[in-house]
């Protein structure tokens, strides 16, 4: 039977993430990708930009079981495709987790400001947030 957490536990784990991607005292990275977003931390697809997080990546700690970490400053994309899918690893390349990336109004937990990217045009990434679900908990 599933487990089910309260808010104040789930808060935790978020809390608990933040604390990953910072643990080796440097900024952690967004991989941004093209095409099908493989199963957690599986094999991935074209890279099109990587972002630079923010040192430490998050101002606040978490609440109501949602996480907003600090947006990065634009980037260029070394390749032109449509991001559909980031990658969040610390500083040393070690895997935190797969998001959906979309356009505002997608419900993807990162939003940015057009999801068809050119190498002559930064990516505006609007906000990335990390929430904690709490169905089919096991």
């Amino acid at each position: 039977m599933p487990v089910g957490f309260s808010t104040t536990v789930r808060n935790a784990l978020l809390d608990r993430i933040v604390e990953l991607i910072d643990a080796d005292e440097a900024a952690g990275a967004l991989n941004f990708y093209d095409g099908t977003q493989p199963s957690n931390g599986g094999a991935t697809t074209n890279l099109l930009c990587t972002a630079p997080l923010a040192y430490p990546c998050a101002e606040a700690t978490a609440a109501a079981a949602s996480l907003s970490l600090t947006a990065p400053a634009a980037v260029l994309p070394s390749t032109a495709g449509t991001a559909t899918w980031a990658r969040l690893t610390t500083n040393a390349g070690t895997f935190i987790a797969d998001l959906s990336v979309g356009e505002t109004g997608s419900g993807a937990n990162i939003i940015i400001g057009d999801a068809d990217l050119a190498t002559s045009v930064a990516v505006d990434i609007q906000s990335i947030t990390l929430t904690a679900g709490n169905a089919g908990v096991v």
